[in-house]
């Protein structure tokens, strides 16, 4: 009697099937909810894996006969229903002492007769050994069981722009990374064959009669390497050609919300991959996470930064001369988000050089600590405004400005303030020299050279000169000074 139908419904087979039947329902069903042809939708993975797992236990006969009896659909529990039904067989068999683990004296004893059992192990050379995966679960050879260990993250770093930032994007980003085969579920093809030598053990119990003694050991069974099972040739799989996992290049969609920060972390759980590859062994492990980082790139031509991970600064706002003295408009095409920004200059507000000005929700978004991922603040605009001032003005624009600004009684306020000041400093100056203000003119990149080679020229000969005459002074030249970035020394250049 059956205890449990579930399997066979998965399959779509009655419980009268037989292993053809089964094997015909499986692959009809693989075919149809295979994940490549449903683009890898989650329904489509678990009805997928769901139909492997049935036809897994329903094609092997003493698996089958533990699932009509017990109902059980767990693999650790049905190979351990395996190993005590084999224990008790050998034991019925005539086995003087079950298996037991290797100790010094049976390797002694092992050492003498390594080829003992060798001559009754069949050949299955044409035969592929099961992809042995260190610490899987499902792998019976004997031991016990390893839990598996969480796999290494996969890094990357995600440039992007402060207005990328500011409104948010949506990026595709493509990792290589190494998974699970789905077809055979990483068993290397889409049926196994239970070893002959080890009856699935993974591992050989040889006894050796020693005088009055009986000697019992184990070792892995050579036959298999321990893996307990064979995959014949036409049942590799065709997908990962009997290795058990793939390599693919998956393609990430990545969520840059609007208000994510330099550095910001996004993190994809269990994306990362579920092999290992080490000197060549395959090692199965919890899936560690795809992680990343979100790293904002410099552009040298955006006058904007982030502040304070929330505002933003506006260096060097161009506002011409009469706008910063008797207001107007001045526009911002270049903001982050995209808009032109007016801003009205009040008449009275005189706008001083690299003045500082605030404009309240026009700054960076962000999210408040504990609140709706939904409910966004924007930060503030702090601008420094740079006032450009004409290169020349006409004479008659001179004089009625100068007679204009006179007739202010603010500006003659300070015209006053600064003329008793003066007066005060002039009272204690015994003379006053008169000069001239000249245009500077940078030198170029030759000229400053030349100038550098023969500064070190004429300092290598004054030091000479100090070493043969201890008082004489080192000369001065007022023209010119330059800083030398070889010796982080200001200098003289005539």
């Amino acid at each position: 009697m059956v205890r449990d139908t579930k399997l066979y419904e998965t399959l779509n087979v009655p419980i009268t099937a037989t292993t053809l039947d089964i094997k015909k329902a499986y692959k009809k069903l693989a075919l149809k909810y295979h994940p490549d042809k449903n683009n890898h939708s989650e329904d489509s993975k678990t009805k997928f894996q769901a139909v492997c797992q049935a036809y897994e236990i329903l094609n092997d006969k003493q698996s089958r006969a533990i699932y009509d009896a017990l109902g059980i659909t767990d693999e650790a529990l049905i190979e351990q229903q395996k190993k005590q039904q084999q224990q008790q067989h050998q034991q019925q068999g005539g086995m003087e002492f079950p298996p037991m683990g290797m100790s010094p004296g049976d390797l002694f004893a092992q050492f003498f007769d390594n080829n003992n059992n060798a001559a009754k192990q069949p050949s299955q050379s044409q035969m592929h050994a099961y992809p042995n995966f260190k610490s899987e679960s499902h792998v019976t050879n004997g031991k016990a069981d390893h839990p598996l260990h969480r796999g290494p993250d996969i890094k990357h770093v995600l440039k992007c722009t402060l207005r990328e930032l500011y409104n948010g994007k949506m990026a595709k980003l493509a990792l290589n990374r190494t998974r699970l085969c789905l077809p055979c579920n990483g068993f290397g093809g889409l049926q196994r064959t239970t070893c002959e030598s080890c009856q699935g053990d993974g591992f050989q119990t040889q006894t050796r009669r020693m005088g009055p003694m009986v000697q019992t050991w184990t070792q892995t069974c050579a036959s298999c390497d321990g893996a307990g099972c064979f995959i014949k040739p036409n049942d590799v799989c065709p997908h990962c050609h009997g290795e058990g996992f793939i390599r693919e290049r998956k393609i990430f969609h990545v969520e840059v919300k609007p208000g994510f920060q330099d550095g910001k972390d996004v993190i994809m759980q269990g994306e990362a991959d579920e092999i290992m590859l080490n000197n060549l062994v395959k090692e199965k492990v919890i899936p560690g996470d795809v992680v990343i980082t979100i790293k904002q790139s410099r552009d040298e031509n955006n006058c904007f930064q982030m502040i304070n991970n929330k505002d933003l600064l506006m260096n060097g706002c161009p506002v011409d001369l009469v706008t910063s003295l008797c207001g107007g408009e001045v526009y911002i095409d270049n903001h982050p988000s995209g808009k032109l920004i007016k801003l009205d200059i009040i008449p009275g507000e005189i706008l001083k050089p690299n003045c500082f000005k605030i404009i309240e929700g026009l700054g960076m978004p962000y999210l408040e600590d504990g609140k709706d991922d939904t409910m966004l603040r924007r930060g503030d605009l702090y601008i420094q405004f740079k006032i450009q001032y004409p290169e020349q003005l006409e004479n008659e624009t001179m004089t009625q400005l100068k007679a204009q600004l006179n007739k202010d009684k603010y500006v003659k306020e300070d015209l006053r303030r600064e003329k008793e000041a003066i007066d005060q400093r002039l009272d204690d100056c015994v003379e006053v020299e008169e000069c001239v203000l000249s245009s500077f003119i940078a030198p170029d990149a030759e000229t400053l050279r030349k100038y550098k080679a023969d500064y070190r020229r004429r300092r290598n000969a004054m030091q000479e000169d100090e070493d043969g005459s201890p008082n004489k002074k080192r000369k001065c030249f007022p023209e010119e000074a330059y800083h030398d970035e070889d010796n982080q020394e200001d200098c003289i250049i005539t």
